[in-house]
Formats: C-alpha cells, structure tokens, sequence
C-alpha cells in the first residue's frame, strides 16, 4: 500500500509539470499566431492602402487637367468671332485665334502647345502662328509610332469621342520650335462639340509625366499606366515587364470589373488585388476616372514580403516581452495548485483512498480555453475614401451652365452627389462678375471667392457653387434660391466682398428662372448684362432687365455725316479725326445698349464704304461685323472709325499708278526690318507707324504674303545674325544681345535658347571646336 501511494504522488507531480509545460507552449504559440497574423494583416493593409493612395494622387491630379482641356474646348465653342473660319475670307479671325489660345496656353501647367484645327479650313493654328494640314502631319509634328494618313485622319474625323495618341517619340516644325526641351509628348484630340467640325490638338510633353507618375521614387518600386481605349497612353516603369503581357493582364482585370459594377450599385473602379504579369508577382491597383482615363499603379509583391522578413525579429521581441507577464500568472497558478497538491499528499497519508488526478486536469484545459478566447478578440476598423466634393461642385456647375443635362431629374441627381442643395420650389440665377485680384494679387482674389461661398452658406434658402471662365477671367456663381428676399439681401451682399477686394469690381445679374433646364439661358442673360458694363453705370451690380431695355434707335443727324464725308473728300484727317470724336461723344450721351450701339456704328461704317467702293481699298482687313461684335468699349469703337476714314482719305491722295510701281507692304517691312533689326526700339507698333497702316492690318496683310507674323519674322533675323556673331567674332552674349536688339541678355539667352535648342554658350563652344 505504501509503494502504491509513492506512485501516485510521483505520477500527481510529473502530470503537474506535464500540464504546466503544455500551458506555457500552448500561451506563447497563440500569441505568437496572433501577432503574426495581426503583423502580415497590418503590413498587408498598409502596403495596399500606400500604394491606393499613391494611385489616387495620380488619379486626382490627371483628372482635373482633363476637366481643364473640357473648359477649354467648351470655352472655345463659345468664342464664334475667332473660330470656324476661312483665312481668306476671315483674316482677322486669326489673330483673335492665337491671341486666345496663346492665353490657355501660358497658364497650362498639363498642355504645352495647343492647336486648333477647323475641317473646312486647310490651316491649323497655334499661340505664334499657323500651317497647312499637308505641312503639319508632314514636317510640323511628326510622330513615331503614327504614320502621317492616320494623324491626318485622326484630325478629320467628326465623332465626338476624345482621341489619344500615346506618349512617342517627335519632331517636326513645332515640337523643335515650341518645345524644343523636351523629346517624347502625348497626343490629346478633343473634338469641338456640337458641330463636331473643328478639333483642338494638345501637346502634352514626357516632363508633365515624369513628375506625375514618378512621384513616389524608386524606392517604392512602382509602375504607373494610363490606359485609354485598350492602349497605353503613358507608362512609368521601375520594374521592366512586357508591353504586351501588362496590357493583356489590366484589360482582362478592367472587363471583368465592369461586369461586376454593371451588377451591382457601384458607381466607381476602385480595385487593388495581387497577380502576376510576366512573371513577377504584383499587387495592381486600378482605377477608372471620370474622362474614361484608367490609372494603374502595380508594385511587385517582394516589396511587401521584404517588409514583413524585417519585422520579423519584431514580432519574437515582443513575443518574449509578453511571455513575461504570462509567466508570472502561471507562476502564481502554480503555487496555487501546488498547496492544493500538497494538502491531497497530505490527506493520503492519512487515509488509503486514491485521489481523483482528472479534476486538475480539467481545471488546466479551462485555463488554456480561456487565453484562447483572448485570442479572438481583436478587429480591424474598415478604410474610407473621402470623396473630393468642391471638385464635384465645380464640375456640376460647369455641365449645368453647359446644359448637358436632359431633364431636371438629372440635374437633382448630381447636386445631391455633390452637396449642393435644390430646394423643391427653385429660383435660380446667374451672377457674373469681373477678376476678383484686379491689381491686388491672386491671394486677394481667392480671399474674395471664399468669402463669398461662405457667404452663400450663411442663408438657409440657398445654395449654389462658382466656376471660372479661363478666357474671360470671370467667376460664374450659380444659385439656387427658395426664397427671393433672402436672394435679394445675398446679393446686396456679395456686391459689398467685391467692391472691397477689387478697385474696378464688376458684377452682372441675371433674371430668376423658375426651370432648372433654363440656367444656361440665364448665363447668357448675365454676360449679356456685363458686356454692356462701359455704357451702363457699373458702380452698382448690373441687372439684366436695365441691359435688355429696348430703345428707339436714333439716326444720327445728316450733319455729323455730311462733314465726315466732306473730311474725307477734301482728304482732311484732322478734320475727320475732329468729326468722329464728336460723333463718339454724341452716341455715349445717348446711353444706348450695347446691340443698339454697334447697329449705328455698323450703319456709319456701312454709308462711309458703300459710298468710295472705287477706292479699291481691302475692307475686309479693317472692318468686318465680326470684328465690331468684339467691341466693348467707345474707344475700341472710335480706332475702327478712325483706321476706316484715314485709309479713305490714303487712297483718295494715291493714284493707282503710283501704287502699282511701289513696292507691296511685306517687301516693305522686311527691307525695313532687314536695316534696323539692332534697335531695340523696333516694335511692332513702331513698324506699323512706318508703314502708315495699323497693326492689325499690318500683321495679317504680312502672314498673308509670307506665311509668319512679323515679330516671328524680326526674331528669326535676329537669332540668325546672333548666331553668325557668335561664330565669326569673340564678342560676349551680353554685346551680342545688344547688337540683334535686345537689352535684357537674359531675355536674348531665353529666346535664343527656345530657337536652338542650346544656349548661346553652348552654341559658340560646339561651332569652336568643330573649327
């Protein structure tokens, strides 16, 4: 009996140690498990969102730039006195043209050059000059990886849909001339709706992608794509895969994403998901904007398992710093069950009975359950992606002014996406004002803007938003308004932050529309309103009922015209001159609208022509009614008065002999140009005045005959003498510069750079040692 209770007592400690030992195992591994997978999931989940993130950037940034090249095409649309033109109809359609275009093009920070190509015409145009189709497709932009009948095609097409060139290799007239700086570029067509007979061409460079696509450095190891119609558009690669097996991979991924978005309620692409691409194991992200652009950032999977072998000495360190405190309760355990032990050893000494060993066990295995239930107590709080709203607003705005939308259902539908509140019974109207900076700054102007969106805020039976017209520098706020006195004091309002935050603050008004669909009607009530602001008193905000007021219009009297007449008979200009400033004086008094203004002007000018058509002066190129429509102020008015009677007055004192053995008015401004090239004081204006004609005229009579503007033409005599200066003399750039006719060196290093494509450095250290 004694042996058998040695036994017991041996076998009740060894059991003991046993159940203490698997505990302690058992402890460690759960919580090993745990962190590990806790880790692996955090690492995961933060290598997937750094590379949305980083995706989203991309996306964000693009997609505002395309929305940029929509304004644009928008805004042309609108502009009819300078597009959709013959140029030998038209002439001075051209030079509003390229004045227009050149202002997109100075403040781009997406496009480089933009062009603008009109089917029934044969010229394109850009901010310096124009040239045939045949020449463009020929030797303007010639392009790699696109033959010459497809760009040329491509250029002709009448679809709506926006076509993209992808990223190659250029050269050409106008990518060595206007951006010499750089080699590859993009190809954006976007065609001008709704005639859909005009295209506008922008030139993207590689420079505008290497700063949005390589952004988050090699370090990251990503590869960034921009997909557009089942082809890459651009590509940024850290990790070189086959062109082919990528765009295999991201169309299949695309295809059956959109299977999943046509069965389900989503509205937008957002995917991130592991596969591999030619061989290398990549986590992809994908998604799809709103210009039909599809952006891809891909990392290899290595990136990620690199990240969790370095945090693996982590994962043992805190391991063994939780084990800590683990053992210290299993040691108290221990204690605890180790008296009770001792008490049962006790107990058999004294009575022959057998102890029940499964009781301890069973209070062991309660235990472990326990930790283990600690175990699954953790959870992850789910990401959000936070819509960018004031870019919705804006874009709601310019559709709405637009009027893409078909129904008011539409219209509600958008506003309510992006956070702009329509109440059920409406009064919208358009307000138009001026450039909010004027001479005050930019910072000034977006001080003023916010202010008055948070104007709009402040009343609770409104709301509305603003975009921005890039030709016109003007603000179009749209509202929306239940209430038509709590409109009234907003605008009282909103006239006081102008008049504060610009010194010539201008502010036009539409009528209330009580129909959704009528807003694009109210902008053109508006800017109707702010077009008349020269003759109307602008100091308060300008309503569209005192612009639309029709009037008698009142014939001038015989006797300003008759002594106009008798001026240009006796080939008077001072008299003549003396007479129009009277007849513009007359005609402000007389507060007449802004159509009604130019009608009269047109009649003067039409009795004037009509009556010395044998003058065989070309009208065409001083006066045209597209021309007049362009008109804003008494001023603009006068100069064409002017210009048209002393050209009358010129070819009254001329005879046509005379003019048939004198030299046309090119040949006359090149030998000029070809003399005084080194004097700074050669303008355009100065040139003009020499010729005894007025700019304008000079400058479409000169593209006519020689095909360029006169100051391209002046700069290519210039940087032709400099660079024979630089080669043949020792002279510096700064004596150089002075001798073509520059002050500034700094300019001339600019200009003869751009023309070039080297500094004048650089140009004279090439031809030294080549001699």
């Amino acid at each position: 009996m004694k042996l058998e209770r040695g036994k017991l007592r041996r076998q009740g400690v060894l059991l003991y140690l046993a159940a203490f030992s698997m505990i302690v195992v058992l402890i460690i591994a759960i919580m090993g498990g745990y962190l590990y997978r806790f880790y692996h999931r955090t690492i995961y989940e933060n290598f997937v969102e750094s590379n949305e993130t980083d995706l989203g950037a991309i996306e964000s940034r693009h997609e505002n730039d395309m929305e940029i090249i929509s304004n644009v095409v928008s805004q042309i649309n609108l502009s009819a006195d300078c597009t959709e033109f013959m140029l030998d109809k038209q002439p001075l359609k051209s030079t509003k043209l390229e004045e227009q275009l050149y202002r997109y093009t100075a403040v781009s920070q997406f496009f480089e050059q933009i062009l603008y190509f009109y089917h029934g015409d044969q010229y394109l145009y850009n901010p310096k000059t124009s040239i045939t189709l045949d020449n463009f497709v020929r030797i303007g932009l010639v392009l790699e990886e696109t033959s010459e009948q497809e760009f040329s095609d491509l250029l002709c097409a009448e679809d709506y849909q926006m076509k993209i060139l992808p990223e190659q290799g250029a050269s050409g007239y106008v990518k060595n001339y206007y951006m010499s700086d750089t080699n590859k570029l993009a190809v954006y067509l976007k065609t001008v709706a709704p005639k859909k007979n005009a295209v506008m061409i922008f030139l993207v460079p590689e420079k505008y992608y290497d700063e949005l696509l390589d952004s988050g450095g090699s370090e990251d190891g990503r590869n960034h794509y921009i997909l557009y119609d089942g082809q890459i558009v651009t590509k940024r690669e850290t990790v070189e895969l086959e062109s082919d097996s990528v765009l295999t991979e991201l169309t299949n991924l695309y295809a059956k994403q959109t299977e999943k978005l046509n069965n389900s309620n989503q509205k937008e692409m957002a995917i991130s998901e592991s596969m591999t691409v030619d061989g290398v194991s990549m986590l992809v992200s994908m998604k799809a904007g709103v210009s039909g652009l599809v952006y891809v950032s891909m990392q290899p999977m290595s990136v990620f398992s690199n990240q969790i072998r370095s945090g693996m000495w982590g994962i043992v360190f805190l391991l063994l710093l939780c084990s800590i405190p683990a053992a210290f309760g299993i040691l108290l355990l221990y204690r605890k069950i180790a008296g009770r032990i001792r008490r049962i050893n006790m107990m058999l000494k004294k009575d022959d009975r057998p102890y029940d060993l499964e009781n301890i066990e069973t209070g062991i295995e309660s235990l472990v359950k326990n930790n283990e239930t600690l175990a699954k107590s953790n959870e992850t709080l789910a990401r959000t992606n936070e819509t960018h709203i004031p870019l919705k607003k804006n874009r709601f705005i310019g559709n709405l002014v637009r009027g893409v939308y078909r129904n008011e259902d539409e219209i509600r539908m958008d506003a309510a996406e992006a956070q702009i509140q329509i109440p059920e019974s409406v009064s919208s109207f358009v307000i138009m004002v001026g450039d909010l900076g004027g001479d005050r700054g930019q910072s000034n102007e977006e001080k003023a803007e916010k202010e008055m969106l948070e104007l709009i805020r402040q009343y609770s039976k409104l709301d509305g938003y603003r975009i921005k017209l890039i030709s016109k520098t003007r603000n179009v706020f749209v509202i929306f308004a239940s209430d038509r006195d709590q409109a009234e004091k907003m605008l009282v309002n909103f006239f006081k932050i102008g008049q504060v935050s610009c010194e010539e603050f201008v502010m036009a008004v539409s009528d209330y529309h009580e129909d959704l669909m009528e807003v694009p009607q109210a902008y053109l009530e508006a800017d109707t309103a702010f077009d008349t602001r020269f003759i109307v008193d602008n100091s308060n905000m300008i309503r569209y009922q005192q612009a639309s007021k029709v009037e008698h219009i009142e014939i001038l009297p015989e006797s300003f015209l008759r002594r106009l007449k008798n001026a240009i008979r006796a080939c008077n200009c001072d008299e003549a001159d003396e007479v129009i400033d009277e007849i513009c004086s007359k005609l402000k008094s007389s507060n007449h609208s802004l159509l009604s203004f130019r009608v009269l002007y047109n009649d003067i000018l039409h009795i004037l022509i009509t009556e010395w058509n044998d003058t065989h002066v070309d009208f065409s190129n001083i006066y045209n009614v597209f021309l007049l429509s362009q008109c804003l102020t008494v001023q603009q008015f006068s100069d064409i008065l002017h210009e048209v009677c002393h050209s009358l007055i010129e070819a009254r004192q001329t005879s046509n002999d005379d003019k048939s053995d004198e030299p046309d008015m090119a040949s006359k401004a090149v030998a000029y140009m070809k003399e005084n090239y080194s004097s700074p004081d050669l303008t355009m204006a100065a040139l003009a005045e020499m010729l005894s004609i007025s700019p304008v005229t000079m400058s479409v009579e000169f593209k006519n005959r020689m095909g360029v503007n006169p100051s391209d033409y002046l700069g290519i005599i210039r940087m032709e003498k400099a660079k024979e200066l630089l080669k043949t003399t020792s002279l510096k750039v700064k004596d150089v510069s002075a001798a073509v006719g520059y002050e500034d060196e700094h300019v001339f290093m600019r200009r003869f750079k751009k023309y070039v494509g080297k500094t004048p450095g650089q140009y004279r250290d090439e031809h030294t040692k080549q001699n």
